[in-house]
Formats: structure tokens, C-alpha cells, sequence
């Protein structure tokens, strides 16, 4: 099964016509969208208040507070969804990412449903079988996992973010536990379900309300996760995993989650898809693979790929994370197309 995925769109129609016409020319049987899929607030604010004078730039703050959120949900809604709805007739999976607004998921949910049938829909910390079939004798299925959260950043927008570790909560000073050393705001804005204003928000320092402890209920208590072998996760994170080819800013930073990376060698996650940093790859001198190795000590519940059967079962206890490394921006959207069984062998492309 061959899949398209590429992330970090915001809102750029040209680059989702060219996935659409992508995914059909390289005979793809699903698309999978990793994240900031809307146009960010500013471009839906600045055309409507130019910042020359003091009064114009008082009602763009306030726009930037009260309508930026209607009018994201108002861009996904009319645009977004007829498109996909329209030119497309496989199955689309996405997450938010942290530049889209929460406030709307349920509306964005509720639209999709009624409007593609299921076929396009948003995963939030939610599972889906991606694939199911008999192969061998054996049932093979993989799972595509949904998990739209970053650890804690600079920007003011707080919607998609969570403390990365546990461990993190122990602390309200800038800097996160070692080794993510970048720094980090706690405080910001976040957008509010009741109003659709952008309201003043500090992140929780709560053991429960971190990418680690959200990461570990989903696989404690999903049933596809507890009745599929990990090697068969496909991980869908807006986040990137700390210290890979994935998750490298300009500046050489490495802002990827540690809560995610321990999860994928953990339970050895057979493939992990990753937006959110637009320039890694180029960082990464093209490198848009990465492989991490499982932890020693659970090898061991994976050894003769139980349960496992194909080229799945040769890759137990190793994770392939492929990050989309997309400019929205650039005139050309850059995508990745890989096989299920062979993500190893994925190829970037660009259209």
C-alpha cells in the first residue's frame, strides 16, 4: 500500500491541488496530512488592516484576538473541505498542528462527517486501521496513529502545545529538562471554544497534560494499539522526535519532543511521520530519513516478530521517521511517498 504525506501547508490551495494531482499520478492509496493545514492568523487578518497608523494597528491587535479563529473555521469549512470533499476520492487523514486553532476541531469533525462520509477526517490522539488484510495465513493490519502536539516554544500560540515530559512539570523556569535545552514560554494565547476569542493561557504543569503521559494512555488503552503489533504504528506527530534529522531549525536547534522519541524506541513504532519544522531537511543536508533502534531491554517481547509477518516483522524494534521538511511558502510543495512495508525506501518529491 502506498502512501502520500507531506505537512505545514497553511492554507496554501495551490500546494493541496498538486498532493491531490501527486497522490493520483504515483497511484497512492491514502493522503496523510501532518499538521498546520490552515493559513496562519496573520495572513487571514493583514489583508483586512493595513498597519500604517496607530488606529489601524489598534483594531488589527484586536482582530488578531477576536476573528481570527471564525475565520480560520471559516477557510477549512468553505475551502478546504469542498475541495477535498470534490477533487479527491481517497481516503485523507490529518492532524492539527500547532498553528491551527482547537477551538474548531469539533466543527471541523462534525463538517467532514457529513460532508465526505468519513472519508477525509481529523485524528486527535485518535487511532485508525490504515490497512487490514490477510496475508500468509496471517491478518496484517497497520494502525495510522493521530497525535497533533509540540513541546512548549517561544510563539505566543499555545493551542497545540503540552509539556514534553513528565518530568518537565517539575519546573517553571525557561528551560525544559536535559537534553532539550531550547527555550520556552509557558504563557500565551489560546483559542476558546465558548467565544472563538483568543484568551490568555499558561500551559498546565500537570503530570496528566503532557505528550508523555498522552502518549502512554493512547497505547495502554487504544484497542487497535493493544491488539496490533507496534511495528505496524504508523505515528502521525506534528512534533518531530528529539535529536534527528527531523527536527532541526535554522538556527541548529533541535526542538523535537523526547516524550516522543523514548515512546517510538519504547515499543519500537514502525514508522513515524513529522512535520512542524519547516527547514529540517535542508538543515539535515537533504536527509529526510532517520532510523532509531529500540530499547535493548523491550527487544525482547519482539524477538521472532511475533505476531508479525513480512517485511514489518524484519523491522521490529526499529522506527523510520520521515519528516515532510515543507516550505508553504515556496512555489513547489514537497511530499513523501513511501510503501508500508518498505518505508525505509520512501522517496521526497516535489510538485
Amino acid at each position: 500500500m502506498r502512501i502520500l504525506f507531506s505537512s505545514d501547508l497553511h492554507g496554501n490551495l495551490i500546494h493541496y491541488r498538486k498532493l491531490l494531482h501527486a497522490a493520483t499520478s504515483h497511484s497512492c492509496a491514502a493522503i496523510l496530512l501532518g499538521g498546520d493545514l490552515s493559513p496562519r492568523r496573520g495572513e487571514l487578518i493583514k489583508t483586512r488592516f493595513p498597519k500604517t497608523t496607530p488606529t489601524a494597528q489598534g483594531e488589527y491587535d484586536n482582530a488578531m484576538r477576536t476573528e481570527a479563529v471564525g475565520l480560520q473555521r471559516d477557510w477549512f469549512v468553505r475551502k478546504l473541505v469542498p475541495l477535498l470533499r470534490d477533487e479527491c476520492h481517497l481516503p485523507v487523514y490529518m492532524i492539527l498542528g500547532n498553528s491551527d486553532f482547537r477551538a474548531n476541531l469539533e466543527e471541523y469533525t462534525s463538517v467532514l462527517r457529513r460532508e465526505t462520509g468519513g472519508r477525509v477526517r481529523v485524528l486527535d490522539d485518535e487511532c485508525v486501521v490504515l490497512r487490514e488484510e490477510e496475508r500468509k495465513g496471517k491478518e496484517e493490519r497497520f494502525v495510522l496513529v493521530g497525535v497533533p502536539w509540540v513541546p512548549p516554544s517561544p510563539h505566543s500560540l499555545k493551542d497545540g502545545e503540552l509539556m514534553d515530559l513528565n518530568s518537565d512539570c517539575n519546573t517553571s523556569t525557561s528551560a525544559p529538562a536535559s537534553p532539550r535545552t531550547c527555550a520556552y514560554t509557558r504563557t500565551g494565547l489560546r483559542s476558546s471554544p465558548a467565544t472563538l476569542h483568543l484568551d490568555p493561557y499558561t500551559l498546565p504543569l500537570d503530570f496528566t497534560a503532557t505528550i508523555e503521559s498522552r502518549l502512554a494512555h493512547l497505547a495502554a488503552t487504544d484497542p487497535l494499539l493493544t491488539t496490533t503489533h507496534p511495528s505496524r504504528w504508523i505515528l502521525m506527530a506534528h512534533s518531530p522526535p528529539f535529536n534527528t534529522a527531523c527536527d532541526i531549525l535554522k538556527t541548529g536547534e533541535r526542538v523535537g519532543s523526547v516524550a516522543l522519541r523514548e515512546f517510538m524506541t519504547r515499543h519500537g513504532v514502525g514508522v513515524g511521520l513529522h512535520g512542524h519544522v519547516h527547514e529540517t531537511v535542508r538543515m539535515a543536508g537533504g536527509q529526510f530519513v532517520d532510523v532509531l533502534e529500540a530499547e535493548g531491554h523491550d527487544n525482547e517481547s519482539l524477538k521472532d516478530g511475533e505476531g508479525v509477518s513480512g517485511d514489518a516483522g524484519k523491522r521490529k524494534g526499529r522506527t523510520v521517521c520521515i519528516a515532510a521538511g515543507n516550505t508553504f511558502k515556496e512555489e513547489k510543495v514537497m511530499f513523501v511517498v513511501f510503501d508500508l512495508n518498505e518505508p525505509e525506501k520512501a522517496v521526497r518529491l516535489s510538485a
